[in-house]
C-alpha cells in the first residue's frame, strides 16, 4: 500500500489544481458578463438568452427595453441579455437598400421577393398530383 500512496496524492493534487483553474475561469467569465450587462446603453444591438435580437432603446435600473421591429418594444431584465450582436454585411446592405416613406412610415424594399409561378405551374421541389396520391412506403421514394 505504501507504493500507491504517492500516486494517489499526485492524482488528487492534479484534480485539485484542475478544479481551481476551472473555477477561476468561470469566475472571470461571470465578471465579464456582469460588466457587459452593466455597460448596456441605448443604440446597441443585443441578443437575449432566448435568441431575440433587437436594439436597446432604454435602460432603467434592472429593466432593458429592446426594439425588435419598428413600433415593437419589449422589456427584459438585465440578466436576460446574452451578448452584443455585430451587424453583418448582409443586414447593413439590406438596410441601405430599404427606403422609408416619410409620409406613412412604411418601408419600401428595393429588392422584392420573387413572384409566384404562373397559374397551373408548380414551383420546383413540390410533388405532382399523381405522386401525392401514391401510398408512401419506407424505403420507396414517391
Amino acid at each position: 500500500m505504501d507504493g500507491q500512496s504517492p500516486i494517489l496524492l499526485i492524482v488528487l493534487g492534479v484534480a485539485i489544481v484542475g478544479l481551481f483553474f476551472m473555477n477561476s475561469r468561470a469566475k472571470k467569465q461571470q465578471q465579464q458578463k456582469l460588466s457587459f450587462r452593466d455597460s448596456l446603453a441605448p443604440g446597441q444591438d443585443v441578443q437575449t438568452i432566448g435568441g431575440l435580437v433587437g436594439t436597446v432603446t432604454h435602460v432603467e435600473g434592472d429593466l432593458i427595453t429592446i426594439a425588435t421591429t419598428p413600433g415593437t418594444e419589449l422589456r427584459f431584465v438585465r440578466a436576460a441579455i446574452a451578448k452584443l450582436v455585430e451587424p453583418t454585411e448582409e443586414l447593413a446592405d439590406e438596410a441601405a437598400h430599404d427606403e422609408v416613406d416619410e409620409d406613412s412610415g412604411a418601408v419600401e424594399e428595393s429588392d422584392p421577393t420573387p413572384s409566384a409561378p404562373a397559374s397551373g405551374e408548380r414551383p420546383t421541389g413540390f410533388l405532382s398530383d399523381d405522386d401525392l396520391k401514391k401510398p408512401y412506403r419506407d424505403g420507396e421514394k414517391p
